[in-house]
């Protein structure tokens, strides 16, 4: 659990230090404190889209570190790590990005149908920290979170988790509940583990986070900017949900036949 522990710690201090910072400039800047705490709403809130995007820059840079220095032992040469760079695991990854992508679009629609009021909110809470408008937030939730979120819970957490359970199926459940939690609100949180749970085969199968930063960050940008203007209604989230989910069980269900089959197959030319 310290992952996430770091995780929100991480949140919390990079937001007091940014609103600190913006407090004594705005003072500075006014030359009366009177003013500058009749405005600390307006401050609070202009401070989000930078606080945000430096946490991810913070999160990405730290926890690869941690990471590093926990899991990469003995350290690999880059040109063993440009080697996974296949072209197959990629679009494997991109693939399944985009099926994550459409499957969130139609959870997200299923809950707008079900629980409008919670989602509105949720929206307009999502609306005020600048994702969809701010660029700096974009470029953080697009490529930034990716990195440090997948070092976090596909790496860190997945990799503790299944020494300590000695079973990846528990280790996927845990980190993939952990990731819905970190979302810190229901609307993302439930379509979060289930995408969870995916990221977490693929990294756990191809034995490297980088094709899961590549499907979560595909996955961000088709989720949360690309496919805005699908209609929500009955039938077209439960296509959404239904299409994406079979195909995506059934290109994992295809790669875990074809491994095994590669594995049978080595061991049996072994013999």
């Amino acid at each position: 659990l310290l992952p996430l522990v770091g995780f929100f710690a991480v949140q919390i201090l990079v937001s007091v230090v940014v609103v600190v910072i913006m407090v004594f400039v705005n003072a500075f800047q006014s030359g009366r404190t009177q003013n500058v705490m009749a405005a600390y709403e307006e401050i609070v809130s202009a401070s989000i889209p930078v606080a945000t995007a430096l946490a991810h820059l913070v999160s990405a840079v730290g926890f690869a570190f941690w990471y590093r220095l926990s899991f990469q032992k003995p350290r690999p040469a880059p040109r063993e790590t440009v080697q996974k760079l296949r072209p197959e695991p990629i679009l494997m990854g991109l693939g399944l990005g985009i099926l994550m992508a459409v499957f969130s679009s139609g959870t997200a629609g299923l809950e707008t149908l079900l629980f409008p009021r919670m989602v509105e909110d949720t929206y307009a809470m999502l609306e005020q920290s600048g994702i969809g408008t701010n660029y700096m937030v974009i470029f953080a939730t697009v490529i930034l979170a990716p990195i440090g979120e997948e070092l976090i819970f596909r790496g860190l957490t997945m990799k503790y988790a299944e020494k300590a359970f000695g079973r990846f199926w528990a280790a996927n459940l845990l980190q993939a509940f952990l990731f819905g939690v970190a979302h810190m609100n229901w609307v993302q949180g439930v379509y979060a583990f289930f995408g969870g749970l995916v990221l977490g085969w693929v990294a756990h199968h191809y034995k490297s986070v980088v094709f899961s930063m590549i499907m979560h960050s595909f996955s961000t940008f088709g989720g949360d900017y690309a496919l805005g203007w699908i209609p929500v209604n009955f039938l077209s989230v439960t296509l959404l949900i239904v299409i994406p989910a079979a195909l995506a069980v059934g290109l994992i269900s295809w790669r875990t036949a074809a491994a095994k089959k590669r594995q049978a197959l080595s061991q049996s030319v072994s013999a």
